[in-house]
């Protein structure tokens, strides 16, 4: 029993990373623009096809898939919020008319990847399959890539959001859009700018869970699903709280095998958020929204 637990946390912590990384993508665009972009499943699935494209229809390298993948994602994030969801903003039809265009959008985009690709499953090949035993503890080398990019991605955006111009202007837009306006600095750009960086880290993560899994049209809702309860679980506006709770849901869904079904693992995280949520509604590591609109005040005088 002590083994499987083991065996059973590590997995969760890879599983976790991920989660983190998809939390982080998505909670960066919800935490900058207050968008529920569930278009992101579309951008994750694109992604991951966009990769085997390249990889097996194309027969470039396998490595040359990630930044193709991520590059994809980023062109796509960008054109939904450009020529989606901006025009809604402009015609102030509210959070309801933007979530509608983006669950539209995700349903068609579904439908034509299902259309283009058929819905059997497509796999990214020739990743090498090295697997490493480490006492009970047995993991394979794709693992350690994944948790390696997912948290080394995480600390570029932190690093980009508090060293950069552009990154302390996002902070500042999160935490108080109209006074941003005020001060000369553009939310439009900024939203653009945040689509981009949380598309790209959306793309890496389809390509490790391709090469792990396979592709098939409507992958990535459940994935999305998981960022969503990451961003409100760890605090919206805090990246590091998070991926916190990305490791938390990657722990739970899998310590909750030992006792449940697999197709039960994602009832009990929504049960666990709802609990959490009940008791600390801002998240276990929500924080001032004023903090941005300093720096950058700080920064311009």
């Amino acid at each position: 029993m002590l083994s499987e637990i083991v065996q059973l946390s590590a997995s969760g912590l890879v599983v976790g990373s991920l989660y983190a990384l998809l939390g982080v993508s998505w909670g960066i665009i919800y935490a900058t623009t207050r968008t529920f972009h569930f278009a992101h499943a579309l951008t994750f699935t694109l992604a991951a096809y966009v990769a085997i494209v390249l990889h097996v229809g194309l027969r470039l390298p396998l490595l040359a898939a990630v930044p193709g993948a991520a590059a994809a994602a980023v062109v796509f994030g960008c054109a939904v919020e450009y020529f989606v969801y901006r025009p809604i903003r402009r015609e102030s039809r509210g959070q309801l008319g933007i979530f509608l265009a983006s669950m539209g959008t995700m349903v068609l985009g579904e439908a034509v990847l299902q259309l283009v690709f058929s819905p059997t499953p497509r796999a990214l090949p020739d990743f090498p399959d090295a697997l490493y035993v480490a006492g009970p503890v047995t993991f394979t080398l794709a693992n350690v890539v994944l948790v390696a990019a997912a948290w080394g991605s995480i600390l570029l955006l932190e690093l980009f959001l508090k060293r950069t111009k552009t990154g302390r202007e996002i902070r500042a837009v999160r935490s108080n859009p109209e006074m941003t306006t005020i001060v000369g600095i553009s939310g439009e750009r900024t939203f653009l700018v945040v689509f981009a960086l949380g598309s790209a880290m959306m793309g890496i993560g389809a390509f490790f869970v391709t090469i792990q899994s396979a592709a098939t049209p409507h992958m990535g809702l459940t994935f999305v699903l998981m960022a969503f309860i990451a961003t409100f679980l760890g605090g919206v506006g805090s990246n590091w709280g998070v991926a916190l709770a990305g490791i938390g849901i990657g722990l739970v869904e899998n310590l909750a095998l030992l006792q449940l079904p697999a197709h039960y693992k994602h009832v009990v995280v929504f049960a666990v958020m709802f609990v959490f949520l009940l008791i600390k509604p801002e998240g276990f590591m929500g924080r001032s929204a004023t903090l941005g609109l300093q720096v950058v005040k700080k920064k311009r005088a």
